[in-house]
């Protein structure tokens, strides 16, 4: 009940400020308010971020992984203390393809569909699952409504992600669509959760690369799937997260851009 009542407290809380200082601009000006959206729009999508984590990480940390461990452990949850530098790009290339869907794409699904208040209310939930919706023995219960709320509200757009990073990898003869749509339906499902796995299993198709391997957290080994075409090299060289980012942020979030604001 507390991690219910936080998360509509939130909620009714940000979407009241923002409402009202919308009012409060739109009322002197409507050119002002245009302004203001445009303003809070590129303040609630992360592509800036994206693009600065994954550049501290390679080519800005190359060579000196100690300093790499620690820029991948600023977007990443798992333990970073046996990284080597091609688990450390790989480990960015799964956030770069996982941030796209709640930092991106989500967004602005909820911009075209709800308009600024959808995109306020999204960022609140997605904001409460990375501060609360933890499964351990402090917030198990606590974040479990973020946690869940996150996940129904990132459902659709995770499914869209799929298609749409397929789509450019059939544009683009640097990537593989076939592989996209392939390994992104096959391979989903091997990662936690409900959503995360459609962006990054069809991120590894793309780009004809193994993704994940042996993920270590809290001392205990997670997991050591990896996803993506069993013949395809594991991800992990300079080039392999220079590709990521042209997909990713070059190139599906332009076309997202594109996509939602000219249907909507």
């Amino acid at each position: 009940m507390g991690g219910v009542t936080l998360a509509v407290f939130l909620a009714c809380f940000w979407l009241g400020v923002t409402w009202g200082a919308f009012e409060l601009v739109v009322s002197s000006s409507d050119f002002l308010g245009y302004i203001f959206l445009a303003i809070i729009g590129g303040w609630l999508l992360a592509c800036r971020s994206l693009i600065e984590h994954t550049l501290q990480i390679s080519p800005g940390k190359d060579g000196d992984v100690i300093a790499m461990r620690e820029a991948v452990g600023m977007i990443v949850g798992r333990d970073t203390s046996s990284m080597d530098e091609e688990g450390c790009r790989r480990a960015g290339v799964e956030s770069l393809a996982e941030s796209f869907l709640d930092g991106i794409l989500t967004p602005l699904f909820f911009y075209a569909v709800f308009g600024m208040g959808g995109v306020v209310l999204f960022k609140v939930i997605s904001t409460m699952d990375s501060m609360v919706g933890y499964k351990n023995d402090r917030y198990h219960e606590f974040g479990w409504a973020g946690a869940r709320l996150d996940d129904l509200l990132n459902w659709v757009p995770a499914r869209l992600s799929w298609l749409l990073i397929s789509f450019v990898a059939f544009l683009d003869p640097r990537f593989h669509g076939t592989k996209a749509l392939k390994v992104g339906w096959r391979d989903q499902h091997f990662l936690p959760g409900y959503n995360s796995g459609w962006p990054e299993a069809t991120a590894a198709g793309a780009l004809d690369r193994r993704l994940v391997g042996p993920i270590w957290r809290d001392g205990k080994l997670e997991t050591e799937i990896w996803i993506g075409d069993p013949d395809s090299p594991p991800c992990g060289s300079p080039q392999d997260i220079g590709q990521a980012r042209i997909l990713i942020l070059e190139v599906a979030t332009f076309l997202s851009c594109i996509v939602f604001f000219y249907l909507f």
